[in-house]
């Protein structure tokens, strides 16, 4: 099953993006217009006027026929012959311009051409509903646009594909002050809205691919097909597999900030989009996590260039993002080694806390091990006594980590209080948000987990790999259940896990809960933390004794608790 989603997500072999746009400081395009002379820019009222007398409306394409018809598409274009852009610097502009499109595409070993198509003059209330270019231009691939400086509001480039809408607002052209540009795959539904005021000059260009050998045209990626593939896999995995998890590698490896779906690098991005849409095919819960494999062992060689380590003997330490280590010292014998994920997020780039996972060897997916690329950071230790030379080594890869729906609570649940404390988070501020449809429903999923964290708690435990922005205040957990307004499981946590768990702190929140259902109702259960003190509470129930005492209410049943 592991080698055939390899195979089928090396089907996805380009970002999924299929329009991109962004902001340019002006350069002139010595934009000379016949019988009108220079163009001055950002472009003035004046001139537009006499520009819209030299242009004719903008025809379009219905079926094997060209018309006019302003119902359809409202628009003032020039040809090229009636006009000419004289700034030698403004083809390398475009130039540089096609280059970012090329990236963005993921075409950046093909050559790509953009062939000036039209001057485009829009005006007040003009527009263009949806359609798609035709290919004007053998092996027409994409159409760029280039909106010139003029002050104008609306007339937003609408581009969907695959069911997902994308909107670009050449703001840099419409503050009257940069250029704007847009690319966009041809065959890509598109419109353009109405411009609401002012006036939009643009210039737009055919891009079209030079023809290698053995190579067909290429279309917008469309990875709906890939991503059922890899549904049916997952699906098959979820029903017959003993693995709780998988974690199916990426190529590159992020700092903490770049580990969100929208700044991966590549086709990481596309390749993560679609194993996103896989799980959800297959009813399985995903997310986007840094792996780390991390390895303890003797440290054989040497070295000349060396600095001295902070508390270590001489050490090293790198930054996370493609930094190489240049270490003279090769990894010997392995005397510990872990492998875990951490650094969570969604797929709409939220952060999710549910810290450290650990993770089995047969659950990783990728077609290169781990430590066969350069380690991400590394120390050593050198001769200290009679112990000979160590190494540590942390790899680190991203990766889209996947287990099925049914068994989320019990997978959390298993890998920890933190993790699990970190799944209920999202789960309770999705039901703040929820319709009234549908709070009952996930009142009752989120009541469920919420009872499942309280009979697997564990003490809290030092982890290897800790970032204190990742790691989860387990205090969040009384007030989660506060949210979730259920007394009962409340008082349930109160004398189970408080009286063994002096790290747990309860604050006003729970005091304001106490008022609302009653100090009654919590009575025996906080005697019965009281009662029950030791060393390792007995700091915690001072404090929480000070904080029952020194309310300013006249409550009776408080006093006499």
């Amino acid at each position: 099953m592991y080698d055939e989603l390899i195979r089928a997500l090396r089907k996805v072999d380009r970002p999924g993006t299929v329009c991109t746009g962004s902001d340019r400081p002006l350069t002139m395009p010595g934009l000379v217009v016949d019988g009108l002379g220079t163009l001055c820019l950002p472009l003035g009222k004046t001139q537009a006027r006499q520009l819209i007398k030299l242009c004719r409306q903008a025809p379009y394409g219905k079926g094997t026929q060209t018309v006019v018809d302003t119902d359809v598409r409202r628009v003032w274009e020039l040809d090229p012959g009636h006009f000419q852009l004289t700034n030698p610097k403004w083809e390398q502009l475009i130039a540089s311009i096609v280059d970012d499109v090329k990236q963005q595409f993921g075409l950046e070993d093909r050559q790509l051409t953009a062939h000036l198509y039209k001057l485009l003059m829009y005006e007040q209330g003009s527009f263009f509903l949806p359609h798609r270019d035709g290919e004007k231009l053998d092996r027409m691939v994409a159409t760029l646009v280039v909106a010139l400086p003029s002050v104008h509001e609306g007339g937003e480039l609408i581009v969907w594909h695959d069911g997902r809408q994308h909107e670009i607002l050449f703001a840099g052209a419409a503050s009257g002050h940069e250029l704007s540009y847009a690319g966009f795959y041809a065959d890509c539904q598109h419109e353009v809205r109405p411009l609401r005021s002012g006036y939009r000059l643009s210039l737009t260009y055919n891009m079209t691919l030079a023809k290698p050998r053995g190579r067909q045209g290429i279309g917008a990626p469309s990875y709906g097909p890939v991503a059922a593939v890899i549904g049916e896999l997952l699906d098959s995995w979820r029903e017959e597999s003993d693995s709780q998890k998988l974690a199916v590698m990426l190529d590159h490896r992020y700092t903490q900030d770049g580990l969100t779906v929208d700044k991966l690098k590549g086709f990481d991005r596309a390749r993560a989009q679609v194993l996103f849409e896989a799980a959800e095919r297959a009813h399985c819960v995903a997310h986007l996590a840094q792996v780390t494999l991390w390895q303890h062992g003797s440290a054989e060689g040497g070295f000349d260039d060396y600095s001295y380590g902070r508390g270590r003997g001489y050490g090293w330490s790198y930054d996370e993002e493609e930094d190489e280590t240049d270490s003279d010292y090769e990894m010997g014998e392995i005397f510990d080694e872990s492998l875990s994920a951490n650094h969570w997020s969604d797929r709409q780039g939220r952060k999710v806390r549910l810290g450290e996972i650990p993770l089995d060897e047969d659950e990783i997916v990728g077609e290169t091990a781990l430590d066969d690329a350069d380690p991400s950071r590394e120390d050593f230790e050198g001769f200290t006594g009679n112990a000979g030379m160590t190494l540590e080594r942390w790899y680190h890869r991203a990766a889209v980590v996947i287990w099925p729906q049914e068994q989320h609570f019990a997978m959390l649940c298993g890998a920890g209080t933190d993790a699990a404390i970190g799944g209920l988070e999202p789960m309770v501020e999705r039901l703040k948000r929820a319709s009234p449809v549908r709070q009952a429903a996930q009142r009752e999923e989120c009541l469920a987990f919420a009872a499942a964290i309280i009979d697997s708690w564990q003490p809290d435990h030092e982890t290897r790999v800790q970032d204190e922005e990742d790691a989860i205040d387990r205090n969040v957990f009384p007030a989660l259940l506060c949210d979730l307004d259920d007394p009962d499981l409340l008082r349930r946590f109160v004398s189970q896990i408080m009286p063994r768990d002096g790290e747990i702190q309860l604050d006003k929140v729970f005091l304001e809960f106490c008022k609302l259902h009653g100090w009654g109702g919590f009575a025996s259960e906080l005697k019965e933390v009281v009662e029950t003190t030791n060393a390792a509470t007995i700091a915690r129930n001072a404090g929480l004794l000070k904080m029952l005492c020194r309310q300013r209410d006249k409550n009776p049943d408080r006093i006499a608790l």
